[in-house]
């Protein structure tokens, strides 16, 4: 199992969304790569994995740049919470048409079963193994069809980004210490929870995507004696 340290603080986010990591190179490629082509790359493979979908919720939205995109392209209710005041203004400035809101993916403030579909970009990773289960128990909380997980995936390229940015940056948090996934990681991780498996050969095979049913999730829980949101 990876035992990296993640920081994960509003802090570390604040200067990742500022650009002001040590030196600014590589975050300003990655927000411009985001802009220019992953936004849509993502929220396309969002779309397809879940099926016909009236509404959605991105957990942990930054930019709401992919949410803008589902917005206009489904004209579905679209919802995202962000913890991050820097990337929550920008958000909001970005995604007009959407409910951008100011919380933590570990206290969602939203109704049960309040969206059909709730997702996340690159954010599960950095939660510790408890709070992964908490983020777990409130997606299928405020869910009602599928929850659909994107995380970084464990590939030669991925290891060597993250060891470059971890050991000759001098950088933690995103893109330095995140938990890297493959299909048998996930599976060894979380024993007996049902899933469907997807990598992103459009995303470079950066990344890949788990996605699973609500009441598949409850039903871990409960088996591994985890309290209910």
């Amino acid at each position: 199992m990876q035992d990296l340290e993640h920081d994960n603080s509003v802090d570390m986010w604040n200067k990742y969304y500022a650009s002001k990591r040590g030196n600014s190179i590589f975050e300003k490629a990655v927000h411009l790569a985001r802009k220019k082509y992953f936004k849509g790359t993502f929220a396309e493979t969002v779309i397809k994995l879940s099926g016909k979908s009236t509404s959605y919720l991105e957990t942990g939205a930054g930019t709401a740049q992919t949410l803008d995109y589902i917005c206009k392209k489904t004209g579905a209710r679209c919802v995202g919470v962000e913890k991050t005041p820097r990337a929550y203004e920008i958000g909001k400035n970005i995604a007009k048409e959407c409910e951008i809101i100011l919380g933590d993916a570990l206290k969602l403030p939203l109704p049960n079963k309040s969206v059909e579909t709730s997702y996340s970009l690159g954010l599960f990773e950095h939660f510790s193994k408890e709070e992964q289960k908490k983020f777990l128990s409130e997606q299928a909380r405020v869910t009602k069809k599928t929850v659909i997980i994107e995380v970084p995936t464990r590939s030669p390229h991925m290891i060597t980004i993250m060891w470059f940015n971890r050991n000759i940056r001098k950088l933690k948090g995103v893109w330095a210490d995140d938990e890297l996934f493959t299909k048998s990681y996930f599976k060894n991780k979380f024993p007996k929870l049902k899933f469907k498996y997807h990598l992103s050969v459009s995303s470079l095979f950066m990344t890949c995507w788990f996605v699973l049913k609500p009441e598949d999730i409850e039903l871990f829980l409960r088996e591994n004696h985890f309290p209910r949101s």
